[in-house]
């Protein structure tokens, strides 16, 4: 049996990206909870980097796919660089968190997913329910 790209849970994984290229939130409020849960995400962040278990392929597969959900977005009102790194990586690091369960506790996950529950994902709050 051939492992899908995207990992295990692929199909979580695939429904996030393709909900959050119809994101269109207020981009400045989105980016101004992200510098308010700064610590937690970049807890959060810093494990998935640390995780050396996940094969890079998957590593690799997700990011790309998360990099073109992100690049689908419309930014115009959020024109700070650094906000727009910070919901690149934010999106990538979430479609991470899906793709490789038990990688992260139940607190890092929920820290990279709530922004979107907030957002209105429900495949953000599926995975929460599912994964955390």
């Amino acid at each position: 049996m051939v492992e899908h790209t995207l990992g295990p849970n692929h199909a979580l994984v695939e429904e996030f990206l393709a909900e959050v290229t119809g994101m269109r939130p207020d981009w400045a409020a989105f980016a101004a909870s992200l510098r308010e849960r700064q610590a937690a995400l970049r807890s959060a962040i810093d494990r998935l980097a640390n995780d050396d278990d996940t094969p890079d392929e998957l590593i690799e597969a997700v990011d790309q796919a998360a990099l073109s959900a992100y690049h689908a977005l419309d930014l115009a009102d959020l024109p700070d660089r650094t906000d727009q790194l910070a919901v690149q990586n934010l999106i990538g690091s979430a479609a991470q968190g899906i793709a490789t369960p038990g990688v992260l506790a139940d607190g890092d996950l929920r820290a990279l997913l709530t922004p979107f529950v907030e957002a209105g994902l429900s495949s953000a709050a599926t995975a929460l329910s599912a994964l955390a």
